[in-house]
């Protein structure tokens, strides 16, 4: 089964590299999840939740002036994807689109436990709101929301790790698979860049405040 699986994401490696838009890009990833997740009902449905989730509209995002309407490329449960067809040019609008859609979703009461990711389909980049900005999000605007990356948790696929692929994605997308605990994971897991301690850091800070 590995064998087979590593030659689906090689072959979907290569025509990432071949493609050169996004939309197309886009289709070759989907057709790589129903591939690798085949007559799996649940994760099925996450596809068809990717797949339809595509410019979904999210509120109250906001900007220097005034709040806005936008819209995010992959908005499913509680992933944010900000898909671009090469991050090395446009990365940093990458990143602004997601301070935007992750503000735009907590100041909608959608709560920050968010994982948020950019990715060109072979580079998949997460960031985490700055510790330091935890206790403001309300005020602030998508500018001044700085993103971190979460370097231990970004991945970039080449032609020898496409099994360590396939687990990333499974870690990010489904959580289906049980991952071994290591170091690494507990950090990104628990540590200060995670969804538990954002949600404790905030519960806390409001505590104190009162």
């Amino acid at each position: 089964m590995s064998t087979q699986r590593n030659e689906l994401i090689n072959t979907y490696r290569q025509k990432i590299k071949s493609a050169n838009k996004e939309l197309a890009k886009k289709e070759i990833f989907k057709d790589l999840l129903n591939r690798l997740y085949s007559g799996e009902k649940e994760i099925e449905n996450i596809i068809d939740k990717i797949t339809g989730g595509a410019e979904k509209t999210i509120l109250n995002i906001p900007r220097k002036d005034k709040m806005h309407k936008g819209s995010a490329d992959t908005l499913y449960n509680k992933i944010i994807i900000e898909f671009e067809n090469d991050l090395k040019i446009t990365g940093k609008h990458a990143k602004e689109q997601l301070a935007g859609y992750f503000l735009g979703q907590f100041n909608s009461g959608e709560g920050y436990n968010f994982t948020l990711i950019a990715s060109d389909f072979i580079t998949w980049k997460v960031y985490a709101p700055d510790v330091s900005q935890l206790d403001k999000l309300e005020s602030l605007t998508e500018d001044k929301l700085i993103l971190n990356e979460i370097k231990t948790a970004s991945f970039t696929l080449s032609e020898n790790n496409s099994e360590d692929f396939y687990f990333w994605l499974d870690r990010f997308l489904f959580k289906e698979e049980k991952q071994k605990a290591t170091l690494k994971r507990i950090e990104e897991a628990f540590g200060y860049q995670s969804n538990v301690f954002i949600e404790s850091f905030r519960e806390m800070t409001s505590h104190f405040n009162r």
